[in-house]
């Protein structure tokens, strides 16, 4: 086998296993983000605040607006 071929199969092997050593990593990443996901489905309702309307006198609750953003393990 010429030096030339055994160079291109050589290259071609190492982006193979680079490639998938990437699939690899985004596959458990993926599945990481999905058990998180279902998780936090099954957790209790969001938390509402009440907030009194000092015009009127009666109370309305108000949703978190930063509800979308997540949470992370500081809060």
């Amino acid at each position: 086998m010429s030096e030339t071929l055994k160079t291109l199969i050589e290259s071609l092997l190492m982006i193979g296993a680079i490639t998938a050593g990437l699939i690899w990593y985004a596959v458990v990443v993926g599945r990481r983000e999905h058990r998180e996901t279902q998780s936090s489905a099954a957790s209790p309702a969001p938390w509402v605040r009440p907030v009194s309307n000092t015009a009127t006198g009666r109370a309305r609750e108000i949703q978190d607006p930063d509800e979308h953003l997540g949470h992370c393990g500081a809060e």
